[in-house]
């Protein structure tokens, strides 16, 4: 990694984590009061660490296209491939954990497949993105691509 883009990354994962500062002097003294403090502070820290999510999620989007661009052609398509595949393999895990129900809920043998609503092939910053996931019948699957001239 260069130093300008270690530089960039180091720049771009402080601003995320600045999202669990607390800068609300009121917010400090509400934490305080006992139960409510306590109640305030968990759905206070759920949003910070929700947020963080996004915010982590959104850089590696942009490290993927930054990584995949700077590959050789044949190593660039291997990049892209492990990427879509770890974002479909992403869904299934926050699906599982319920963390998020994109689309039908997947369990293993049931032909329910991914597909990545921006397609790889016209956005590789979101390959791996399990936002960027439904998944649905097999069937369902393959007439979207045989419609569309998708990825």
């Amino acid at each position: 990694m260069t130093k300008d883009i270690a530089k960039q990354f180091a720049k771009d994962l402080d601003d995320i984590l600045t999202t669990l500062d607390n800068d609300n002097i009121l917010e400090t003294v509400v934490e305080f009061i006992p139960f409510v403090g306590d109640i305030y502070g968990a759905g206070k820290f759920i949003d910070k660490v929700a947020k963080v999510y996004e915010k982590l999620q959104d850089l590696e989007n942009k490290y993927v296209e930054r990584i995949y661009k700077s590959l050789p052609k044949k190593e660039a398509e291997k990049f892209k491939r492990a990427m879509r595949n770890a974002g479909v393999r992403d869904a299934r895990n926050d699906q599982k954990n319920e963390v998020k129900t994109l689309g039908e809920t997947y369990s293993k043998g049931n032909s329910i497949e991914g597909h990545h609503k921006v397609p790889v092939s016209r956005d590789v910053s979101q390959s791996s993105d399990p936002r960027n996931i439904e998944f649905m019948s097999r069937n369902k699957h393959q007439e979207i691509h045989k419609t569309k001239t998708l990825d």
